[in-house]
């Protein structure tokens, strides 16, 4: 069974963890990350990332993270829907955030399938309004594929890029090293740079997408951003009340059964 995961073509393979809880210590991290990391030395898997159990993050863990030598973590814990960006330090571990919400959590809080799809359109077209980068999670053990169906429609129909999250952390790094020079002379803007590299600008309502050199030719396109429903946000909802508790549930459950195995 571990020679097909190895064996997966076009996939990326990370490390989740071995016993699905963070710690407060950076020891017990280190050694949960390297269990894991073992046994995916074991069956041949070549991994770069790293996912927290629960997407829970603390200094710790980033710690251990750092001694793992991992590219790239991701905790929504520490950060979401957000640009990647380094914890504790510049020579820090990328962190590349995500939309916190999963199918698995939507379901327990008791949403509906048309529901759930819903949520994911409106969570994508205000995205790609905004210029923001797009990560939804999933646990493969969750049924009801169609959701992701749904929405991987929608990204083929919409023309919207894709990529893993390795090769986008590698790419993010890359473009993090990048330097351009700008100036503005005879009310004209000049952008320079040896990398090859794209920028994006805004004119009021517009857009463009150009090459440094290439600001003189712009095409502007219109925009529309969508902003965020405050209301719902601050909106009290007993369905947080239902997934925190069994969330608590989970943990005394997987502290026992460390404990019952020493």
């Amino acid at each position: 069974l571990q020679n097909v995961y190895a064996n997966f073509e076009g996939q990326e393979i990370g490390l989740h963890c071995w016993h699905h809880l963070v710690f407060e210590e950076e020891a017990e991290n280190y050694e949960n990350l390297k269990k894991g990391c073992k046994q995916l030395d074991l069956a041949k898997i070549k991994y770069s990332g790293f996912v927290a159990p629960l997407g829970e993050w603390n200094e710790n863990l980033q710690s251990a993270i750092k001694r793992c030598g991992f590219l790239y973590s991701s905790e929504f814990g520490y950060n979401y829907d957000d640009f990647p960006n380094f914890p504790l330090l510049n020579e820090d571990i990328l962190q590349i955030p995500i939309h916190p919400i999963s199918t698995g959590r939507l379901r327990r809080s008791h949403f509906t399938i048309e529901g759930i799809i819903e949520y994911y359109n409106y969570i994508l077209n205000k995205k790609n309004a905004n210029s923001e980068l797009t990560i939804f999670y999933h646990h493969p053990s969750h049924p009801h594929l169609q959701i992701f169906e749904s929405i991987f429609e929608k990204i083929k129909n919409d023309n919207i890029p894709t990529s893993n999250m390795k090769d986008f952390a590698k790419w993010w790094l890359k473009r993090d090293k990048t330097v351009f020079t700008a100036k503005i002379e005879n009310k004209e803007i000049t952008i320079d740079s040896k990398d090859d590299i794209y920028f994006r600008i805004y004119q009021n309502k517009t857009e463009a997408i150009i090459k440094p050199k290439q600001i003189s030719k712009a095409e502007f396109f219109s925009i529309k951003r969508i902003g965020m429903k405050m209301k719902n946000v601050r909106k009290f909802d007993w369905r947080i009340l239902l997934y925190n508790y069994e969330t608590m549930r989970g943990k005394r459950s997987y502290r026992k059964k460390i404990r019952e195995s020493e």
